[in-house]
């Protein structure tokens, strides 16, 4: 079974953090995956260094694609479920929440998942603040 979670920082694996990134500001069809970077885009880390290798950067479009997928929630679920290690996870190394819809299926996964913490950083505050206030 594929893994779509990451643990390759080495910053995060010692504290079995897993991470789900997508690419940085625009996927390979150029769609933008990072709707509010403007300023960071020019000094974005993520797309640099690693990031940018073949391997890599295949690996962040492949869970771009999963995230459009009506099976995101019950493929990360079922991951998350089998590797019992990840107590922790970091969405977003790279990339945001591009839509409120991809935002609510981490929703769902979050619920699905409540023994497990999450965290992101995101630009995408306008999603928290005005659309899913009533969900929160």
């Amino acid at each position: 079974m594929k893994n779509y979670l990451s643990t390759a920082n080495s910053k995060l694996r010692k504290d079995n953090i897993a991470v789900f990134g997508i690419p940085a500001f625009r996927s390979k069809s150029g769609e933008s995956t990072c709707p509010n970077a403007a300023a960071c885009v020019k000094g974005c880390y993520a797309r640099q260094g690693a990031y940018v290798w073949s391997n890599v950067a295949k690996a962040y479009e492949d869970r771009y694609q999963l995230t459009k997928s009506s099976e995101f929630v019950a493929i990360i679920s079922a991951e998350l479920n089998r590797r019992k290690s990840i107590k922790i996870v970091r969405i977003h190394d790279s990339g945001d929440f591009y839509s409120a819809d991809y935002l609510l299926k981490w929703i769902k996964i979050c619920e699905n998942n409540p023994n497990i913490q999450f965290y992101t950083y995101t630009k995408m505050v306008q999603y928290f603040n005005y659309k899913f206030k009533s969900h929160l």
